[in-house]
């Protein structure tokens, strides 16, 4: 036997029908589809379940974020699990032409086992030499009979639309509860997502503050005002970073209702905190306290001005006593590093902004700082504000107190000389003696005066004489100045003559100026003396004698009046003879 007749002597393969391969396929994506549909049913339904149930919960319960991520990880966690069952599973097993073969006939008890025979025997009746015409009958008897039944019941769509049923029942509910309120059903939603939101309640929860960062050692004010059902009291728990928990019941305010607020007066540590009021409850928030720089080892210099004759002065006490004018030489150190130092001078204890400020210089680390201030103006304290890195001022107001020396007026009086209005006479002498005196020193002292003449309508004779001062800067100097009423007599050759006649009258003062650098002038009051003949000044003196023994006469009366009415008060005194 040769081998081109055993190739002709086997049989021809029989082909499955189009009509049965075509139903087996179709079976196969109608399973697919069905199970598909019946999973995303299920993780719908899932979701949708799930995230009505935990939005009520929270609108009932009020979660932490914590606990609604861990839902809703559970809830993403059994939606995978249902994604991995019920849609990637499938589509690994999906049906073949063999597996949907069993599945029809498993179905379909009818069909015995005419499906599987007509897809098996095509592939075995080469290799095992079977009959074509035998295999042939199978397959055409199975495509008969599967053409008469209802292939489709073998993947029902029942599981699927029970499962998407399911889950537009699950929507249907949401969105009627979303109807009844769609702002808070939304707010849900969203926390459901993890949002940060507050909870939907009755009572409307705003807080005025939420995180924060406060130097230490500073108040601290928290607010919170409810709205919608208001309650009287709200409940601020404070968690610090060390030590236990407290609550704070805080009554509403009197004037405004719903507004409640806590006042911690010296914050030390960070803490977190939230509010319950109503069925509201804020969520955790948390304040944080920051280091505030300080002063160390502040130095101070009191340079006052050169007029002055003061010298630099180093302070070591509590008070900076402060010339009028003088630098102020300041120097120290901080504990945080700094991005700005001033001093700051203050017109008052209680003033509530400087009167005046200068930037100080920083050194190399930022951790030291110097410079100055000029002291110009009254003031009562100096202060050195400080800034650190962390942008926080320094709070301990620690103003110094500061004794502001003004540059008093200079002085000008008298130590003896003639009475106002005294009289003279022509060919007289008077002397005048006078003292000038200034905490810093006399610059100039000057004698002046003026004659009025008897006639009215003669014009005022005026002079001026600079009166010497020490080659020094002095405190204080004493004059003595001799005036003539016409030529200077021999005994008092630097008198200062003035031609003067009956009648006239002479007026002086004396003229004092210090040395500041805005000099400041004085005069003494002024004082003057009458030139009358020798006949009237002796008739005036006269006069005053009259007027003086008169004066005597009216009070030896007064006394014998007293000593009558004592008389009379005490029956056993010695009476009068």
């Amino acid at each position: 036997m040769t081998p081109s007749a055993n190739t002709s002597s086997a049989p021809a393969p029989v082909a499955i029908p189009a009509s049965l391969a075509g139903t087996l396929r179709a079976l196969a994506r109608r399973d697919l589809a069905v199970a598909w549909l019946a999973g995303t049913g299920r993780i719908a339904a899932l979701i949708l379940g799930l995230g009505v149930a935990r939005c009520l919960i929270d609108l009932w319960v009020q979660l932490d974020w914590i606990v609604r991520a861990v839902f809703l990880a559970i809830d993403l966690g059994i939606a995978g699990w249902l994604a991995y069952r019920h849609l990637w599973r499938p589509w690994k097993t999906r049906l073949g032409l063999q597996t949907a073969a069993l599945r029809l006939e498993r179905v379909f008890p009818v069909l015995d086992s005419r499906i599987i025979a007509a897809v098996q025997l095509p592939r075995q009746m080469v290799r095992e030499a079977t009959s074509a015409e035998l295999v042939g009958a199978v397959v055409r008897d199975a495509a008969a009979t599967l053409a008469g039944l209802r292939w489709r019941d073998a993947a029902p769509a029942r599981p699927a639309l029970r499962w998407l049923g399911l889950a537009l029942g699950c929507a249907a509910v949401g969105a009627g509860l979303a109807a009844l309120q769609p702002a808070d059903a939304a707010v849900l939603a969203r926390r459901w997502l993890l949002s940060q939101e507050p909870a939907v309640t009755r009572t409307k929860l705003t807080l005025a503050q939420q995180d924060l960062q406060v130097p230490r050692g500073t108040p601290v004010s928290l607010g919170a005002t409810a709205a919608g059902a208001i309650p009287k009291q709200a409940v601020f728990e404070v968690k610090p970073s060390s030590g236990d928990a407290r609550t704070f019941p805080i009554e509403a305010a009197a004037d405004t209702p719903g507004s409640f607020t806590l006042k911690i007066d010296n914050v030390q540590q960070s803490f977190r905190y939230r509010v319950r009021a109503g069925d509201a409850r804020s969520d955790w928030h948390e304040v944080a306290t920051l280091p505030t720089p300080a002063l160390l080892e502040p130095r101070f210099t009191i340079v006052p001005l050169t007029y002055t004759g003061l010298p630099s002065a180093r302070v070591e006490g509590d008070e900076l006593v402060v010339p009028a004018g003088s630098t102020i030489r300041i120097e120290g150190r901080s504990s945080l590093a700094l991005t700005a130092a001033q001093a700051a001078l203050w017109s008052d204890l209680k003033a509530a902004q400087p009167a005046a400020t200068s930037a100080l210089k920083l050194g190399a680390s930022a951790l030291s700082f110097s410079g100055e201030i000029v002291v110009n103006q009254p003031a009562a304290a100096l202060t050195i504000p400080l800034t650190a890195t962390n942008g926080l001022a320094s709070q301990a107001d620690t103003r110094l107190p500061l004794r502001y020396i003004p540059d008093a007026a200079p002085v000008a009086e008298y130590t003896a000389a003639p009475a106002d209005n005294e009289l003279t006479t022509v060919n007289a002498v008077f002397r005048v003696r006078a003292r000038a005196s200034d905490d810093y020193g006399v610059a100039r002292a000057a004698f002046c005066w003026e004659i009025a003449r008897k006639d009215k309508d003669a014009p005022p004779v005026s002079g001026r004489l600079d009166l010497p001062l020490p080659a020094d800067v002095a405190r204080r100097a004493d004059f003595t100045v001799t005036v003539a009423t016409g030529s200077a007599p021999a005994d008092a050759p630097d008198a200062i003559p003035l031609t003067v006649a009956p009648g006239d009258i002479i007026s002086w003062w004396v003229e004092v100026a210090d040395n500041a650098p805005a000099p400041s002038s004085v005069t003494s009051p002024r004082r003057a003396v009458r030139v009358v003949t020798p006949d009237e000044k002796i008739s005036e003196m006269m006069t005053r004698l009259r007027e003086g023994m008169g004066e005597l006469d009216d009070v030896s009366r007064r006394q014998e009046q007293i000593g009558d009415a004592l008389g009379r008060l005490l029956p056993n005194a010695p009476q009068k003879k």
